[in-house]
């Protein structure tokens, strides 16, 4: 009997061994199951990120393609304001030009006017000299004939 408790003794720490075996594989096969689906989600939040960068960088570039046409048309635009800005000032200064002539045939006319006028007060001062000097003249003939009137001969 000895040799049966032995044997059973033995036969029992080999169902353990076994046991606490198949325990571990199970819990190795779990685990391994487990770090499977774990690695398949990492990789399709992976595949989900890349699709997501990559639809980024289409966006992007077609969005730099758009931004690039818009500054071309920017520039052009630009370059179309230069041309009219560069117009206007030649414009301008011809204007300035014509104000200045214009300013000195004013001033010219004016002071045509302002001789004209005083040439026609000349005149008109003459002509009043005139009659003055006829009115005085007829005052004093008018003044020796009544005074040659009212003297005895």
């Amino acid at each position: 009997m000895g040799s049966t408790k032995t044997t059973l003794g033995r036969l029992t720490i080999i169902c353990l061994i076994i046991l606490v075996i198949h325990e571990g594989v199970d819990e190795l096969a779990a685990w391994i199951v487990g770090e499977c689906a774990e690695l398949e989600y990492e990789v399709k939040e992976q595949r989900k990120f890349r699709n997501y960068v990559k639809k980024e960088m289409t966006r992007l570039k077609n969005e730099k393609i758009k931004m690039e046409c818009c500054l071309d048309q920017a520039d052009e635009h630009i370059r179309h304001l230069e041309s009219n800005l560069e117009f206007l000032r030649y414009e301008v200064c011809e204007v300035r030009g014509e104000m200045l002539r214009a300013q000195n045939i004013q001033s010219q006319v004016a002071a045509e006017l302002r001789s004209q006028e005083f040439a026609q007060a000349l005149v008109a001062l003459e002509e009043k000299r005139k009659e003055l000097a006829l009115e005085l003249s007829e005052e004093k003939a008018s003044r020796m004939d009544s005074s040659t009137s009212s003297c005895p001969s």
